[in-house]
């Protein structure tokens, strides 16, 4: 036994995050917790490092055992305190450790496309994880998808000057006003293929983006406007808030799927890869002569070893693709 939890739970202001929390894992096992945002997923996380108190149960560590926690804000340009800690007795991670700082220092706080090429691959992370898991080839076959898909996106933007990208807006939230800024971590798919309106200068790296007025909205007048699921995309067409909105009354608005996870952003994933291949086929699709479910059900296929149907495509898809 490397980790046991007994009898977890947690509450906050009445509302029961998560009980009786129970598992153990053994030497070399992996474990993914999955779950909705505010499920409580960081919360068990944080109990488990020793950075948060449960109301009830215990966590146990073997012997000598270790726990390095890779908070989800420090993916950010910054530094990366716990990631030394995490991987201080892997050699094999410590040589791309240097990899990644080398590659912080020449990305700087205003990264440039061309700089953000060596991210958008993810080649080093998937190769890296080949080898501390045995599972070279695997390793490669995501390193060679996610390097195919960044440069195929990088060769159709060259050939879209800046002045005719299209200017989109990236609004989620209850009331639709919450906005994914400019050169946000959130925002890179949106930055790389696109004039993303949202230019505040203060930039939040949150899943949940920053909050601005209609008003604000209405003055940057974005051509088109992608909606995060659970946003306001089914009501926004008949809301007169938002009719005079030229995106609004030419129907010029759409909504990120969120199967299995967003494609853009909340968390930044490797989804992304597959926004990345799916949003500059949705505003360019004169650029592309391929069908947009054949790359998305190949994306499935690679990363999750699943056949996606073209009637599920359909679903995950249904307010994602150019209007008639």
């Amino acid at each position: 036994m490397i980790l046991q939890t007994e009898h977890l739970s947690k509450s906050y202001g009445g509302r029961t995050l998560f009980h009786d929390v129970t598992f153990r894992l053994e030497e070399y096992d992996r474990l993914a917790l999955v779950g909705p945002n505010g499920a409580g997923k960081t919360t068990l996380l944080n109990i488990i490092s020793g950075e948060d108190d449960p109301d009830e149960g215990r966590v146990l560590f073997a012997k000598g055992a270790r726990v390095g926690y890779l908070e989800q804000e420090a993916i950010e340009m910054g530094d990366l305190p716990v990631f030394e800690e995490v991987i201080s007795s892997q050699t094999e991670v410590l040589e791309a450790e240097q990899r990644l700082h080398k590659l912080e220092a020449e990305l700087g706080a205003n990264p440039t496309e061309a700089q953000l090429a060596a991210v958008g691959r993810a080649r080093d992370a998937y190769e890296m994880l080949g080898e501390l898991l045995g599972m070279e080839d695997r390793g490669a076959e995501l390193s060679a998808y996610c390097k195919n898909a960044y440069d195929e996106t990088v060769s159709v933007m060259a050939g879209i000057p800046e002045d005719q990208r299209v200017r989109v807006a990236y609004l989620l939230g209850d009331a639709g006003t919450n906005t994914i800024a400019k050169n946000s971590y959130q925002g890179q798919v949106v930055d790389l293929v696109a004039n993303n309106v949202a230019d505040l200068g203060k930039v939040s790296g949150s899943g949940s983006g920053t909050e601005v007025s209609l008003e604000q909205v209405s003055l940057w007048d974005p051509e088109l406007i992608l909606f995060q699921e659970g946003s306001i995309y089914d009501t926004v067409g008949s809301d007169p808030a938002w009719a005079d909105l030229s995106a609004v009354k030419s129907g010029n608005y759409y909504e990120v799927p969120g199967a299995p996870w967003y494609w853009l952003n909340n968390p930044p994933t490797v989804n992304q890869v597959l926004g990345m291949q799916w949003l500059p086929r949705l505003l360019y699709p004169d650029h592309y002569d391929d069908d947009m479910y054949d790359t998305v059900a190949g994306y499935f296929k690679t990363f999750y070893g699943y056949d996606l149907s073209e009637s599920e495509f359909n679903e995950i898809a249904a307010n994602a693709r150019p209007k008639a």
